[in-house]
C-alpha cells in the first residue's frame, strides 16, 4: 500500500509546502489548501513512487528520463492511474506513458525529478 500524502503550492507567495511543516498552518489556512476551488493554492498528490535518487514524485513533477526526454506527472482519470506526458521543444505536449508501466521497468532508476510546473521557470 503506497504512503498518502500531498504538497501545496501557494500561488501568492510562490512557495511550496510540504506535509512535514503542515503544523505551521491556521486551521483557515489548511482549509483553503484542501478547497480544490481556490485559484491560489494548487495541491499535488504522491504517486507513491520516487525517482532514481529517491526523491518522491508528485503530481505536477517535471522528471527527466535519460536518453528520453523530460515528462510532466498527472493523473489520468480515464484510466484511473498516474500519466506521464512528454514536454516537446515548445512546451507542447505530444506523448504520455502510464506511470505504473515506469515502477515497473528499469527506466525508474534513470528518472531524476528537476522541478515542477509551478515552480520551474519555463512553466
Amino acid at each position: 500500500m503506497r504512503e498518502i500524502k500531498f504538497r501545496f503550492f501557494d500561488t501568492t507567495s510562490r512557495k511550496m509546502y510540504g506535509m512535514s511543516n503542515i503544523q505551521d498552518y491556521s486551521l483557515e489556512q489548511l482549509h483553503r489548501f484542501a478547497s480544490t476551488d481556490d485559484p491560489y493554492t494548487k495541491v499535488m498528490q504522491f504517486t507513491g513512487l520516487t525517482d532514481k535518487d529517491g526523491a518522491d514524485i508528485y503530481e505536477g513533477d517535471i522528471i527527466h528520463y535519460e536518453g528520453y526526454g523530460d515528462y510532466i506527472v498527472s493523473w489520468y482519470d480515464e484510466c484511473g492511474c498516474w500519466d506521464t506526458e512528454l514536454i516537446g521543444p515548445c512546451h507542447e505536449m505530444y506523448m504520455s506513458t502510464n506511470l505504473f508501466e515506469y515502477s515497473e521497468s528499469t527506466t525508474q532508476h534513470e528518472a531524476k525529478v528537476i522541478g515542477n510546473i509551478y515552480e520551474t521557470r519555463s512553466f
